[in-house]
């Protein structure tokens, strides 16, 4: 019989292409992974990987397992869903993972709602950024993943999760507070300031970089922060200027917040999860839960 933790491993591996990428997305050892694959070799009694240098590359047997392997394990999830649907009552426990406006303004204050409806139910919070979310929601260590997308820059890939889109914002300027001017702000007008972008090779990063070169300009990026209190502070202290999704934007003194004209970049917040699981009561209470939450942010261009 074969283990379906190791499935999911080398499902994992086929998308991730090394060892130790796989490692740090799931969070166990290089070592652990290597005998999982190895134990996985045993039981099949086949070749499943070949080294090319850093990389492993899988064998023609090892595609066709990890083939029908997500179909099993998309069943499988399923089958769970059906069977706790069968009971109707919203108990046990999920973790969800999220990155961090989206734990603050739609992720936590589901929960606390949650807690309320379904005292039975038990939630815990991860904070993970998608990129390393999806391995561990398609590996069954998180059960719902919050996560983002933004126009004209390409998107984690999703294969084999549905995605349940909770809300779209715009990306707002984020300018020193004594900075001349209110209303919309052309992007080329400030194709001379100093930027504070995202971490480098981010989507957060991108968006900023695609943005610019749509108005006709580079920026000069000079800061990176992936923390939106710290991008803010950077700003408020005149270090810069930043573009900041409006769910991450927190009202402060220090800082004018202004729309993009004439196209302002959106982001898309979505919940993931395993395709077939949205069936079981708890995932649907959670995804009901965040829709409801799901509002547009409070945080209005101008002072906030």
């Amino acid at each position: 019989m074969l283990e379906v933790k190791r499935l999911r491993v080398l499902s994992e591996l086929a998308r991730r292409g090394t060892i130790a990428e796989v490692a740090r997305v799931v969070g166990y050892t290089p070592s652990a992974i290597s005998q999982s694959l190895m134990q996985l070799e045993r039981e099949v009694g086949v070749t499943l990987l070949e080294r090319d240098g850093r990389r492993v590359r899988l064998t023609p047997a090892a595609r066709g397992l990890v083939a029908r392997a997500n179909r099993v394990l998309a069943e499988l999830d399923a089958a769970e869903a059906e069977l706790a649907a069968e009971h109707q009552a919203v108990r046990g426990s999920l973790v969800m993972g999220t990155f961090p406006s989206a734990a603050v303004g739609l992720v936590v204050p589901a929960i606390v709602d949650l807690s309320e409806r379904h005292p039975e139910l038990s939630c815990t919070v991860r904070e993970h950024e998608p990129e390393d979310g999806l391995p561990l929601l398609r590996s069954g260590e998180l059960d719902l993943l919050v996560s983002e997308s933004y126009d004209a820059v390409d998107p984690a890939p999703v294969g084999g999760l549905d995605a349940r889109l909770l809300l779209t914002e715009p990306l707002l300027l984020v300018l020193p507070s004594e900075h001349p001017g209110s209303g919309p702000v052309r992007l080329e007008s400030l194709s001379d300031a100093s930027w504070v972008a995202g971490l480098a090779g981010t989507q957060f990063d991108a968006v900023l970089a695609e943005a610019c070169r749509s108005a006709g300009f580079t920026p000069r990026i000079v800061h990176r922060a992936d923390d939106g209190q710290l991008l803010q502070t950077l700003v408020a202290s005149g270090l810069g200027v930043a573009l900041l999704p409006e769910l991450a934007c927190s009202r402060s003194e220090d800082v004018r917040f202004a729309e993009v004209t004439p196209s302002p970049p959106r982001r898309h917040v979505s919940a993931l999860v395993r395709r077939g699981a949205a069936r079981r009561p708890a995932l649907a209470a959670a995804l009901d839960a965040l829709r409801r939450r799901a509002r547009p942010p409070s945080v209005a261009p101008g002072r906030a």
